[in-house]
């Protein structure tokens, strides 16, 4: 994922930060339901 990011760097980091958002949404939710 980090290496994916890194390349998108060179597109532009606001889709890097999009494909981080996306992470943390898929991470955060899982433990919302744990909850």
């Amino acid at each position: 994922m980090l290496e994916t990011c890194m390349n998108l760097v060179a597109f532009g980091t606001f889709q890097c930060r999009e494909l981080l958002n996306e992470s943390r949404n898929i991470r955060i939710q899982p433990e919302a339901y744990n909850q």
